[in-house]
């Protein structure tokens, strides 16, 4: 069986939208909080679906490296958090739309108590800042 590599496990989804915009030349979406808050939405996504199939897959290995790989990961998505400034109302609306609004609220508390368990309460006070906006 191979071994599980914590550096290359979520490369499958390592390009991020803003990535795809910006090899297209498209630098005005970049900044647009809509893309930005999707990204991470469809980050979250993208992590729960891989933390199944490879606990389902590599049991005991996975279990091994999880903890490491999930920071590393919402580190990632963090990133982007980080460059919302303010959503407003009309974008917030916008993100209720398209990704429901229980499945947002659900993965900011998903990151809100993640973080909180890791003590990165910087992280926690930008993800509550965001939390805010749909509650």
């Amino acid at each position: 069986m191979k071994k599980l590599s914590s550096t290359e496990l979520f490369n499958i989804f390592s390009q991020q939208d803003h990535e795809v915009f910006a090899d297209n030349g498209m630098v005005v979406e970049i900044d647009n909080d809509f893309i930005t808050f999707g990204t991470i939405i469809a980050g979250m996504r993208n992590y729960d679906i891989l933390d199944n199939i490879y606990r389902f897959r590599y049991k005991e290995q996975y279990d091994s490296v999880k903890d490491q790989l999930q920071l590393k990961y919402f580190d990632s998505l963090m990133r982007y958090a980080g460059r919302i400034d303010q959503l407003h109302l009309d974008t917030v609306n916008d993100l209720n739309d398209e990704f429901g609004k229980q499945e947002i609220i659900g993965m900011l508390r998903q990151l809100l108590h993640f973080y909180e368990q890791q003590e990165h309460y910087e992280n926690c006070a930008i993800i509550f800042k965001l939390l805010q906006k749909f509650i």
